[in-house]
């Protein structure tokens, strides 16, 4: 069953108010690609990603509120959103055991060389298991990252859909992904696509798209960081409390 753009709203919506409770209770966390990229996230769940048959990875793994929000709204027992960052809660950063979480991540770029091992290991082994993974401005800054899709686009492993929250920001600032990073994923042998990480209709239709492909396929997703808070399109929405009213 294939959810419709207004179902799919209303689940984004749904997905991004969880993982900002969980941030709230937290008194830490991060926001900024929880209401930038719950769109992109809730379509690929909702519409795509096989339980059981296909993987996840959150490269960018601060954003694991926005990971354990929309796994626990596909049926996932993730523990108590109440007292993820807290002891025995759900961790700040995804870990691999957690129901859900296919890989341990963190640091930066580590997630897209974990896709690209998974989508090789699926290969090898002939299966239809598709690896799915969404990765920031900062891990596509990260050498290891690079490595690792030029290996992909060498093996064309074309089970591989590498999601780009492309907002032009890091945690410094302005992003240093302004060297045409679309041109230099095609140089690698990947197929590069585009869409507006808020236009669910649009991811929908691309997603299909990119899996017909007989490349690897990355997708830029524009998005804008803390979309519709204060700190919108700023570094600043990278990490930030958004505190509890007593």
């Amino acid at each position: 069953m294939m959810y419709n753009s207004k179902d799919l709203k209303e689940m984004a919506r749904a997905v991004r108010a969880w993982a900002i409770h969980a941030v709230r209770m937290a008194g830490s966390g991060h926001v900024g690609i929880v209401l930038g990229a719950a769109d992109v996230v809730t379509v690929l769940f909702a519409n795509f990603v096989r339980r059981g048959r296909d993987r996840f990875v959150l490269s960018a793994g601060h954003g694991s509120a926005l990971l354990y929000s929309v796994l626990r709204f596909v049926g996932y027992n993730v523990g108590d959103l109440n007292q993820f960052r807290k002891l025995g809660g759900p961790a700040g950063h995804p870990e691999y055991g957690t129901p859900g979480v296919d890989a341990t991540t963190g640091p930066l770029g580590q997630g897209v060389g974990n896709a690209v091992g998974m989508a090789l290991a699926e290969k090898i082994n002939k299966t239809d298991s598709r690896v799915y993974c969404l990765c920031s401005d900062g891990d596509l800054m990260e050498g290891v990252a690079q490595e690792a899709i030029a290996l992909a686009g060498r093996y064309k492993l074309n089970n591989l859909i590498l999601l780009w929250d492309d907002n032009g920001v890091s945690i410094d600032g302005i992003a240093q992904t302004d060297i045409n990073m679309p041109e230099r994923m095609a140089a690698a042998g990947w197929q590069v696509l585009s869409v507006p990480g808020n236009d669910v209709a649009r991811i929908n239709r691309v997603i299909e798209i990119a899996q017909k492909s007989d490349a690897p396929v990355f997708i830029q997703c524009k998005t804008q960081i803390g979309a519709g808070s204060s700190l919108a399109g700023s570094h600043r929405a990278h990490g930030f409390s958004l505190g509890i009213r007593k």
